[in-house]
């Protein structure tokens, strides 16, 4: 099973109940028969490797990006079920032109596409090349390089031969060009990886990869990172610079995401029985465990775990207040 379909399913999972599930605290929306508000619950038994998306590579680590770190194409989780894989423009504007080789694809990036405070800025083509040459740190080198070796003059960044990409170019603020060494019909899904979200080069500068940015990184989607404990917390607040009308693909019903790290599985299970969570990434509570009184709102229960034949498990049941996907 190749990597980016399990960062697929990851997403997935998260994408379901992540921006349109019950939560503590909500406040039902106008003319819907969703909510609105409060703070989504989640538990996770594995830790992830951080919040720098340079180093982001656990399932659960991409599915948590997906509510701050917007890439290029992302997929549609409230499109029709068959279409949840199908890579679709994110702060692209687009599908992207290609050169007749089939090597240079042209993006144009959405206008108004805005990094959290304090950078508060939109984001640039320029920052998606910030992005990818950060893989290539000396000190903290990124797995991410097997995806980015795609691109031309990126093995010589990583061999210490070149200091830029030669195969990124930024022609204007709003449009990246990307050329390869050679075709990858897999590009669209490979860009949807967290390797890929941009990243403010000024801002940035300020901190070295890994661990000292995970404290410190802005979100470009419609949370942003508020606190960050390893191996125990995650926090994402709403980004204040957010705007549905640039976001085709997440409509952030909830204010705050609490996400707890390295927990039993055990204890998550408990822990939805009892409304005291409200999303698993890793375990399927199984509906027979739900002993809430007759009319009262299940918890929202999704997973990412292994189905015996080695594929990733789909999302379990659940009831989302306004029917599937990021609603």
């Amino acid at each position: 099973m190749s990597t980016a379909k399990v960062f697929r399913a990851a997403c997935l999972a998260l994408g379901f109940a992540l921006l349109g599930a019950s939560c503590t605290g909500p406040q039902q929306d106008a003319n819907t028969d969703g909510v609105r508000g409060g703070t989504l619950r989640v538990l996770s038994a594995d830790d992830i490797n951080g919040l720098d998306t340079a180093v982001n590579y656990t399932p659960n680590g991409a599915t948590i990006a997906r509510a701050y770190a917007r890439t290029l194409y992302s997929y549609n989780l409230a499109g029709p079920p068959d279409q949840d894989t199908v890579p679709v423009p994110d702060i692209a504007s687009g599908p992207p032109q290609r050169s007749a080789d089939q090597r240079t694809y042209t993006f144009r990036l959405r206008a108004g596409v805005r990094y959290a405070p304090p950078v508060n800025r939109e984001v640039t083509a320029t920052d998606f090349i910030t992005a990818i040459e950060r893989l290539y740190d000396k000190t903290t080198p990124s797995p991410g390089q097997q995806y980015a070796d795609l691109i031309a003059g990126a093995r010589r960044v990583g061999a210490g031969k070149a200091s830029h990409i030669s195969g990124l170019t930024a022609l204007d603020a709003r449009t990246l060009t990307i050329t390869l060494d050679r075709p990858a019909y897999d590009l669209l899904a490979i860009l949807t990886l967290p390797f890929f979200a941009p990243v403010p080069a000024e801002y940035a500068a300020e901190y070295a990869v890994g661990a000292p940015y995970d404290g410190n990184v802005v979100g470009s989607g419609p949370y942003t990172p508020d606190t960050y404990i390893p191996g125990d917390t995650v926090v994402l607040a709403r980004n204040p610079n957010w705007d549905s009308a640039t976001d085709p693909l997440r409509r952030a019903w909830v204010d705050r995401i609490h996400i707890k790290l390295d927990v039993k599985l055990v204890s998550i299970q408990r822990a939805i029985d009892r409304e005291e969570a409200d999303l698993s990434l890793d375990s399927h509570v199984p509906q027979t465990q739900d002993r809430r009184p007759p009319g009262r709102p299940r918890a929202v229960r999704a997973a990412v775990g292994q189905q015996p034949n080695g594929e990733p498990a789909v999302p379990g049941p659940w009831d989302p207040p306004g029917g599937r996907g990021d609603r």
